[in-house]
């Protein structure tokens, strides 16, 4: 199984009020307990906790424990993040193949 995830960064035009989405970074993993994916432009990084059969966890990763977030996807699902950010930010989008 792979795991794919695409980070997106969100503009907001404070003048305007128009968004604009652009791509900065697609990885594809194998999905191995303990690998630790990394994005440089977003300064985000996630860790394969869990690897079944059909299903996968993995975990956001923050200084703080606490604040870690977590997720189980079965084979063919998605999901996306977005973090807590006051000027547009980042957006992750997750999918199990």
């Amino acid at each position: 199984m792979k795991l794919i995830i695409k980070e997106e960064m969100r503009e907001t035009n404070f003048r305007t009020g128009k968004q604009k989405i652009k791509k900065t970074d697609k990885q594809k993993v194998l999905c191995l307990v303990g690998k630790v994916i990394v994005f440089e432009k977003g300064k985000h990084s996630f860790e394969i906790t869990e690897v079944t059969d059909d299903t996968v966890g993995f975990t956001a990763l923050y200084a703080e424990e606490r604040y870690n977030k977590h997720w189980k996807l079965k084979r063919g699902d998605s999901t996306l993040y977005q973090p807590a950010a006051r000027d547009g930010g980042y957006i992750y989008s997750f999918r199990l193949k």
